[in-house]
């Protein structure tokens, strides 16, 4: 099924459900929280990347200000039942989102998806983000990012670029064709694990991926990172250089951000933002990003409502770019 009737269908069965939004109580910051907070993740539990992160905040904070915090997590949509359901909250900090890049890409396959991200919810911190890199498969002619373009403008057509339909991967990878001016083939494949083979075997030559899923084959040399999509390289691998610095301006990266409804309280907001900054600078927490191979930001709400916004209108382009149809 594609990801835009999967995004229809959940949110028809969302319209179906209703939510209290209560005015919240009057509360002061120092009084925060007073009882169990509970933290929605819009993906299902298990071992993934945002169950694990969401977990390690849930832990961190009930330490830190001796309270339950409760994680709950609605599947469904790419995130959109958990975002709906934080949308329609009481904006009292005691309903928290942890939200990822999916929140930039609910207009793109939907055409009426009933949410304006940056105006239901409001931006408390951005959390992490696992750094995007452009990777070639080994044995190719090219081992850096200007010989690789040289290469495709000279050969257009003959590159086989290995994407995931309707995800970031697609997006991107269209976004950066046009504007790096190339041609080349989109290979689509339905999971990681065989887009992976393909670019071990050769069988496709290019790809984007997180740094950490690929970790292990760059560092054999089965794959050869060619450039971080973002402005500034990842301390994961500080030899590799940002997309930017090689003359191409995109930040594409899968981020992970704390929300709340709108008009939650600045002084709440604050509160919890700083909570965040000062969790990320936790050794143990550091420690166990590194193992995640995970970059921690921990912002201001200012830093996470400029990135939201940036990352809307570069995957807004991109989706046309792509020439994606909402459903």
């Amino acid at each position: 099924m594609k990801l835009g009737a999967i995004l229809a269908a959940a949110l028809a069965a969302l319209l179906g459900t209703t939510a209290a939004h209560a005015q919240p109580a009057t509360q002061s910051a120092a009084d925060y929280p007073s009882k169990p907070i509970r933290i929605i993740g819009g993906f299902a539990a298990g071992g993934t990347g945002g169950n694990i992160m969401v977990r390690m905040i849930s832990d961190w904070l009930g330490r830190k200000w001796n309270q339950s915090i409760v994680v709950e997590n609605m599947p469904g949509g790419g995130s959109l039942i958990g975002t709906q359901y934080v949308k329609r909250a009481a904006p009292d900090g005691y309903t928290l989102l942890f939200g990822f890049d999916s929140l930039a890409m609910f207009n793109i396959f939907l055409k009426n998806p009933d949410i304006d991200v940056q105006r239901d919810l409001t931006p408390i911190s951005y959390f992490s983000h696992y750094p995007l890199m452009v990777i070639a498969s080994a044995g190719q002619p090219y081992k850096t990012m200007p010989e690789f373009v040289a290469y495709a403008k000279a050969n257009p057509g003959k590159i086989n670029f290995a994407m995931q339909p309707n995800t970031p991967s697609h997006l991107f990878s269209a976004l950066l064709a046009n504007r790096l001016g190339v041609d080349w083939q989109m290979i689509p494949y339905t999971g990681s694990a065989p887009m992976n083979l393909s670019m071990l075997t050769g069988e496709t030559h290019v790809t984007l991926a997180p740094y950490g899923t690929r970790a292990a084959d760059i560092k054999e040399g089965k794959l050869i990172p060619l450039a971080i999509l973002d402005e500034r390289r990842s301390a994961l691998a500080p030899d590799v250089p940002s997309l930017k610095e090689q003359g191409t301006d995109i930040a594409a990266l899968n981020w992970y951000g704390l929300f709340g409804p709108a008009g939650l309280p600045k002084p709440i907001t604050d509160k919890l933002s700083a909570a965040i900054q000062e969790m990320v600078k936790d050794p143990a927490v550091i420690d166990q990003a590194n193992k995640m191979s995970l970059d921690l930001i921990g912002s201001t709400p200012e830093f996470m409502a400029k990135t939201l916004a940036t990352d809307l209108k570069v995957r807004a382009e991109a989706g046309k770019i792509a020439k994606i149809q909402p459903e």
